[in-house]
């Protein structure tokens, strides 16, 4: 057997000298170690993931690219950019502003220069440079953020800032992603300044302030073309965070963010180091809040406006689309209303007696922080007519107080404050008086004291040099007021109180509040009669005490007695007499007279029976007015109008319901007007020849009866008073050849009859008639009622007995309807 065979020494083998075989070793100059090998694992493991992440990005741009949203349209911002609505009085003055957001847009070129700089400093630098997405700001960011050990700077670009305004809030990497994605299609899409004029007029600065524009007015009520470069320091730095930098809620750390910008600025050369200096050593003065005018000039009216936008757009709609609301109301009619309500119902609540102070203060520590709080909120060196002020009393006689509003010294003397007999729920007796001050008022007191009557008003009045000025005392009314005009050809609601205090009630008692009418519903079915062939003016009915049935509590009576005998229906009316006006609605029918009522466009519950005849049925007043409106304007009606016209931000209307003699329109619109309304044709309600009848009646009624008071008005007017049960509310409706107007005055809670004398001709009818005084004028207006329709004849009548005129009797001129009233011989026209 062969033995093994062993390698030959030319293959490589060595032997030593004795024989013995050698190992070969193989040395490799390349060998570092396990350390080293385990570097060129992970390096070669972190190329490879490098790699595979650089060949992902396109998918996952795409992937991303998928979700975002489109880059915006440019155009479609401006026309779609939430912005705040005005409501607009006739006379172009903002009534109120309705916003989510205020916002004004601004182009480029409007905004400063150094402005945009400050933007730019605070922001983004490399605004510029940058292709929407600065990585190197992104890692700057990142490392001064590490060393700081808290978010110090933001990583990202102005473009990336729009981008975001496009996206949700959350705080993800996946919305990350998409801010970079939409940030590039922006760069894309749009120049530089097209990308700037977003930024300026989106970006959110606070205190409901988006834009440059918007933030301007808010902090500094200035245009941006007004402001310091401290200022535009500010707002720049607001972006940052502006609930943190506000100025309204930290004076310090916007101050400290504005010099950060400053010292920005300076770097970047966007000013000098004297400018940025002085810049700093500039005090912060902001604007102080802005009143909101709906509070003062037209609030009923302009929460009447925004309440029926609201209802016919949705508030988010009415609250972003940048419209221009031009209403109806007419500011100095406006104004006259309000102080004919005011001063009808002072005087009215001062009759039913004094309610007591505000507040009794003991201790000087505390009479001291009152006069000095006082003092901040009034300015007393010149006292203002028909401004009540708060009073502290110091010292009382029974013929003087003496006290202090705020520094000043005043003193009310006992005729100023004689009507104070305590007020009491249970008593309606008004007009009781004292005959000392000690019975009303004693030390430490605060009360409300106003001007004084014209005649206690020296020339110096209210000035620091009057040294014993005169005051009133005053209270707050607890009754309340409206009065409501509206100009029934042409639809327009000139004015409308709807109560004396907005800021103490919104609710509007002109439109909202559904109160018993009393005698002015009489009217309603009196036109019934007239409508039909079985009654003239002429109609006796009788008047006589009311015979209740058995069980029967209700007992009415007339106001003023019973005649014992028979009336015309003419006279009924004339002189507002219940009696036989029961009789006549039961003639009628109750039900017949609701039907009739909801035709002259009444939609508040009705109550029919006999006690509809005297208004217990409550009525709306704008109803009420409207239905008067029916007749003067002879049957035909017109829904009122409280907004003129809606036009968008770029011009176009919206809505149009002027009319051609509307006095704000241009030529050109008027034309447009009288095409657009040549078709219009007026909703007729009712027969002209009985809207003329009862125009005659409410005439008379002014002429002949209890509203004789109207004929302080210089112009032809009609209407009709009326008071509810219990004395709870007054009224009177009236109305010339233009307008209709309401007045009335009631108890809200119906706590207190408003007194057993009150009346409509103690209350409404004179706030009425002082109202039209001033608000008529000179203006021309026709007699009533206004135009004789076809079908309807007249006759001289005695007024009492309808018949024949008597020598020693009274007559008046009636209308009626061929076969409802035999006239005496030769007597017809």
């Amino acid at each position: 057997m062969d033995s093994p065979q062993t390698p030959d020494a030319s293959e490589g083998a060595e032997q030593d000298p004795g024989g013995e075989r050698l190992r070969v070793q193989v040395a490799n100059p390349a060998d570092g170690g396990l350390f080293y090998w385990l570097f060129k694992l992970y390096l070669f493991g972190a190329i490879t993931l490098l790699l595979a992440g650089l060949a992902m990005v396109p998918v996952v741009y795409l992937a991303v690219g998928a979700t975002v949203p489109a880059p915006p349209d440019l155009h479609a911002y401006q026309r779609e950019a939430e912005m705040e609505t005005h409501i607009l009085a006739t006379d172009g003055q903002d009534l109120t502003v309705l916003v989510n957001k205020y916002r004004y847009l601004t182009p480029v070129d409007e905004v400063p220069p150094t402005l945009i700089k400050a933007f730019l400093a605070a922001e983004d630098r490399g605004f510029y440079e940058h292709g929407g997405v600065d990585f190197r700001g992104i890692l700057r960011a990142a490392w001064a953020n590490l060393q700081a050990g808290a978010v110090r700077q933001g990583g990202s670009t102005i473009t990336q800032q729009v981008a975001k305004s496009y996206l949700s809030s959350d705080r993800t990497i996946q919305r990350k992603l998409k801010e970079i994605v939409l940030a590039r299609r922006l760069e894309a899409r749009f120049t530089k300044d097209e990308i700037l004029y977003i930024y300026l007029n989106k970006v959110f600065m606070g205190a409901q302030a988006y834009g440059v524009r918007a933030a301007a007015r808010v902090y500094f009520g200035k245009r941006l073309k007004d402001l310091t470069i401290g200022e535009m320091a500010l707002l720049a730095g607001l972006v940052r965070a502006p609930s943190r930098y506000s100025p309204r809620r930290s004076l310090e750390q916007a101050r400290k963010r504005r010099d950060q910008v400053l010292e920005a600025m300076r770097e970047t050369g966007a000013v000098t180091t004297a400018q940025a200096r002085a810049a700093k050593a500039e005090p912060i003065r902001l604007a102080s809040q802005r009143d909101d005018p709906h509070r003062w000039l037209a609030p009923h009216f302009a929460e009447q406006v925004r309440r029926d936008l609201i209802e016919r757009y949705g508030k988010q709609r009415v609250y972003t689309a940048g419209w221009r609301v031009e209403t109806t109301v007419d500011l100095p009619l406006q104004h006259q209303a309000r102080q004919r309500a005011l001063t009808s119902v002072r005087a009215l609540d001062k009759r039913q007696g004094w309610r007591g102070p505000l507040l009794r203060i003991r201790g000087d520590t505390q009479k001291r922080k009152l006069l000095d709080r006082v003092q901040r909120m009034y300015d007393t060196t010149r006292l203002k007519i028909g401004r009540p002020y708060p009073m502290l009393v110091e010292k009382v006689t029974s013929s003087r107080a003496q006290g202090r509003i705020g520094d000043r010294r005043v003193t009310i003397p006992l005729e100023l404050a004689s009507w104070a007999a305590p007020y009491t729920r249970t008593n309606p007796e008004n007009e009781r008086t004292v005959d000392s001050l000690r019975q009303v008022l004693e030390e430490g007191d605060v009360v409300w004291v106003i001007s004084p009557v014209r005649w206690m008003r020296r020339k110096a009045w209210g000035t620091a040099e009057e040294k014993n000025t005169f005051m009133a005392l005053h209270q707050v009314p607890r009754v309340e007021g409206a009065l409501y005009a509206y100009d029934h050809q042409s639809g327009y609601v000139l004015a409308m109180v709807g109560g004396l205090d907005y800021d103490r009630s919104t609710y509007n008692r002109a439109t909202q509040a559904c109160r018993q009418p009393g005698s002015t519903y009489k009217p309603i079915y009196y036109s019934l009669a007239l409508d039909g062939d079985q009654f003239s003016m002429a109609t006796i009915l009788q008047d006589r005490p009311y015979r209740p049935e058995p069980g029967e509590e209700w007992n009415p009576q007339n106001v003023h007695g019973t005649l014992d005998g028979k009336v015309t229906m003419h006279m009924a009316l004339v002189r507002s007499l219940n009696l036989p006006s029961i009789e006549l609605l039961v003639k009628l029918g109750a039900d017949k007279v609701a039907a009739w009522a909801r035709r002259l466009g009444f939609t508040t519950p009705i109550h029919a029976d006999k006690a509809l005849a005297l208004g217990a049925s409550c009525v709306k007043t704008d109803e009420l007015t409207r239905a008067f409106a029916t007749f003067v304007r002879g049957g035909t009606q017109k829904d009122p109008l409280y907004i003129r016209r809606i036009v968008d931000r770029h011009g176009n209307a919206v809505e149009d319901h002027t009319i051609e003699e509307d006095p704000q329109l241009w030529e050109a619109d008027r034309l447009d007007r009288v095409w657009a309304r040549s078709t219009h044709r007026a909703k007729r309600i009712i027969d002209p020849r009985t809207a003329f009848m009862t125009t005659k009646l409410l005439r008379d009624s002014v002429l002949y009866g209890i509203a004789g008071r109207c004929r302080i008005v210089p112009a032809p007017t009609g209407g009709k008073g009326g008071t509810s049960s219990d004395t709870m509310d007054v009224w009177f409706v009236g109305f010339t050849s233009q307008w209709a107007v309401t007045a009335w005055i009631g108890d809200d809670s119906y706590q207190r009859p408003l007194g057993e004398k009150e009346a409509s001709y103690t209350t409404a009818i004179p706030m009425w008639a002082n109202f039209m005084k001033d608000a008529v004028g000179g203006r021309p207006l026709k007699e009533l009622p206004t135009q004789r329709p076809t079908g309807l004849s007249s006759a001289i009548i005695d007024q009492n007995t309808g018949g024949a005129p008597s020598a020693d009797g009274k007559t008046i001129r009636i209308y009626y309807r061929p076969g409802t009233y035999v006239p005496p011989k030769g007597d017809e026209s």
